[in-house]
């Protein structure tokens, strides 16, 4: 009888921590996947504010100004880029839903030659579980 205890607990112990484990995977998915949805955001942004201003400005007057930001980053909120992005028809990112849209935000580093797709984007997260 004493076999067949231990065996139960060990099982136990073995199911309890499996739904731990796929607990922790999912919220980490969870989690990588809403950064990753602010990071294709950032670059629609990016994009859409690139070509917002290539029709008032020259290219030259472009690099300019953006290299003036290489360094510190152009740096947008989360309900900003949503407000911009849907202005411009794009997919709504449902997953963000829990996401703080004045604390989330994106610093997006503009890189030479300083085209529409010549960036580096940093995240800053804050969503609720």
């Amino acid at each position: 009888m004493k076999n067949g205890k231990r065996t139960f607990a060990i099982i136990g112990i073995i199911v309890l921590v499996l739904m731990i484990g796929l607990i922790l995977v999912f919220n980490f998915s969870k989690g990588f996947r809403q950064e990753l949805r602010v990071k294709n955001m950032a670059a629609s942004f990016y994009k859409y504010y690139y070509e917002d201003n290539s029709d008032k400005k020259d290219k030259d007057e472009i690099k300019v100004f953006l290299s003036n930001y290489a360094a510190s980053g152009l740096r947008v909120r989360l309900g900003d880029m949503e407000t911009y992005i849907d202005t411009h028809k794009v997919e709504n990112y449902k997953i963000l839903k829990n996401c703080d849209k004045e604390k989330t935000s994106v610093i997006i580093y503009p890189k030479s030659p300083y085209g529409k797709t010549n960036f580096t984007v940093k995240v800053n997260m804050n969503c609720k579980k």
